[in-house]
């Protein structure tokens, strides 16, 4: 009789039945609203149990320091050291001002015709001289009547004519320019250091004076010549006149001097 009644209730209500037969597919499927549902309701079941797994859990003993850190370190920010009270953030200085340097003003021109000669050697040098004077006498040709040999000692001086100096070309603090080659400046004979080796006069015949005289000045001329056929005196001359030269100019404000000496004496 029940069975009788709970058929007539299904015929009565067939759907009621239909929906207490669902199986969980078709609860879980998102087709229908109680799909849906169901579907909701399992996310928020299986969130609940997996979340005291993923997240820490809250303590409240912990320190405030580690709430600050662990709150700094999940919000991705690095925490700094503090620094220590008394410091001192570097100031950087301010750029410095450049200005403009202010041109030199040019170096005067040496003054050369004010110099006149340069000294730039003195040595002392002997030479031997051999003068004899004759006659004509009768019957007997031509006779020495007078003969004089010295050892004359002279003090040499070489030296430039700076009044010569030609081509001056200045660059700044260069200088360069042409002079003449050294020569000799004077030539003084020093009697206390000369000698007489020998004097001869012939009896009645004889013409001495003036004959020293004679000697000294053609030891004068020896010795000029003498000097000036020396190659290594006349180098060594050259070498102090640069040296003398460029020290004259150095101390005027030059830095580079180059100068050129020409053979044969004067420039024309």
């Amino acid at each position: 009789m029940r069975r009788n009644q709970s058929t007539q209730e299904q015929k009565r209500h067939p759907g009621v039945g239909a929906a207490q037969r669902s199986t969980l597919p078709e609860i879980l499927s998102l087709h229908t609203p109680s799909g849906r549902i169901g579907v909701l309701v399992v996310a928020i079941a299986l969130a609940l149990i997996v979340t005291p797994f993923v997240l820490p859990q809250f303590s409240p003993s912990a320190s405030p320091s580690g709430s600050t850190e662990s709150r700094e370190s999940a919000s991705g920010n690095t925490l700094w050291p503090t620094p220590p009270a008394t410091y001192v953030a570097p100031v950087a200085p301010p750029p410095v001002a450049l200005r403009a340097q202010p041109t030199p003003p040019p170096l005067p021109r040496p003054e050369w015709h004010e110099m006149s000669h340069l000294t730039v050697i003195e040595f002392m040098q002997s030479s031997v001289v051999d003068i004899q004077r004759t006659a004509e006498v009768a019957l007997l040709g031509d006779v020495v009547t007078d003969r004089l040999l010295l050892k004359a000692t002279g003090e040499i001086q070489m030296g430039l004519d700076l009044s010569q100096v030609r081509d001056v070309e200045i660059n700044g603090t260069a200088i360069r320019f042409t002079a003449p080659q050294p020569e000799i400046i004077s030539v003084e004979l020093l009697p206390e250091r000369s000698q007489i080796f020998e004097r001869r006069q012939t009896l009645f015949l004889s013409n001495y004076t003036g004959l020293e005289t004679e000697a000294l000045e053609m030891a004068r001329r020896q010795l000029r010549a003498e000097v000036a056929a020396t190659p290594s005196m006349m180098t060594l001359a050259e070498e102090y006149s640069r040296l003398q030269l460029s020290e004259f100019l150095h101390k005027l404000g030059y830095t580079t001097v180059e100068i050129t000496f020409v053979e044969g004496g004067f420039i024309p």
